[in-house]
């Protein structure tokens, strides 16, 4: 009987499955640009946490349909990742934003993906402030306007680059925008006399909701002069000739 021929099998090892639970610690309301913490549990089949494995985080805004991941983290001894992100997703301007993590696996545990929690993402709500120099004076006064926009909450951050329209008494007087400091500045000259109303307005837009501000300036020109006042200057003018025409007599 002739030798068998030897075959060599080689076994995948037996990975031990893992179980990714994922939270949103801080609740899931959130305005827009807001940072958000993530939090990720690492478990082995039987619960036991597992330390020193990397979890990556990942999101999804409609209308998108696939998964893009956001970060990592390496969890510590109780099994746990965490990782901040920022509320910025845009431009789509979807009030809902998926979250959830996974483990790719090793040589020891098997890959796994966590639960999905969904975030309901609002408009960051903004303030404007209002400054006229100066606000009042003779016509024509043209008044230099100022201000700041920012996040009406928390982190309160000013808000770049926006545009900001004047109107005065209702009607457009001009626009600008805000600088990186969520500054603007814009005059207006007030060419007769009154009391003026100039309002800033922000419009708002998918991130933001829009505000405005109000204060006032006021105006008068100086009074006509009369009749009997420019007949008193022009009688002091004759007198200070007739006066001056006497003495030159006397010497």
């Amino acid at each position: 009987m002739g030798n068998s021929p030897i075959v060599n099998v080689q076994v995948a090892p037996t990975l031990t499955p893992t179980v990714v639970i994922f939270s949103l610690p801080n609740g899931i309301g959130y305005y827009y640009t807001q940072d958000i913490l993530l939090k990720a549990i690492l478990k082995d089949a039987t619960g036991n946490p597992l330390s020193g494995r990397t979890i990556t985080f990942m999101g999804l805004q409609p209308p998108m349909t696939m998964w893009g991941d956001i970060g990592t983290a390496v969890t510590n001894a109780t099994g746990t990742a965490e990782y901040w992100d920022t509320v910025n997703r845009g431009p789509f301007g979807a009030n809902l934003f998926g979250y959830a993590a996974r483990f790719d696996g090793d040589a020891t545990y098997d890959a796994s993906a966590s639960n999905i929690v969904n975030v309901t993402i609002q408009q960051m709500p903004t303030a404007l402030s209002i400054n006229v120099l100066p606000s009042s004076g003779k016509a024509p006064l043209t008044v230099t306007v100022t201000g700041t926009l920012i996040m009406d909450k928390p982190p309160g951050l000013p808000v770049s680059n926006r545009a900001i329209v004047l109107l005065v008494n209702g009607a457009s007087a001009g626009t600008t925008t805000t600088d990186s400091n969520g500054k603007y500045t814009i005059t207006v000259t007030l060419t007769t006399a009154g009391t003026f109303t100039l309002q800033t307005t922000y419009g708002g837009d998918l991130g933001y909701v829009g505000c405005e501000v109000k204060a006032t300036a006021a105006t008068d020109v100086p009074p006509p002069i009369s009749l009997w006042k420019v007949g008193a200057i022009f009688a002091s003018i004759l007198g200070v000739g007739a006066a001056l025409s006497l003495s030159k007599k006397r010497r």
